[in-house]
């Protein structure tokens, strides 16, 4: 997402995730400091526009 450009200008509208398990311990933080994020990158992405703006799509 950084090298494509989408984090800088996308980041507060994207559906982002952690990369760990969150923790259920009362007594630990839900997150480790470690944890990276993940993000899901939705069909109406500018490449997905190209792409399907292509013509008709088939899986056979």
């Amino acid at each position: 997402w950084e090298q494509s450009g989408h984090w800088g200008k996308y980041r507060e509208n994207m559906f982002a995730v952690p990369d760990e398990i969150p923790s259920t311990d009362d007594k630990k933080p839900v997150l480790s400091g470690e944890a990276d994020l993940m993000a899901l990158k939705p069909m109406n992405c500018p490449a997905h526009v190209l792409i399907f703006r292509q013509g008709l799509k088939s899986y056979r």
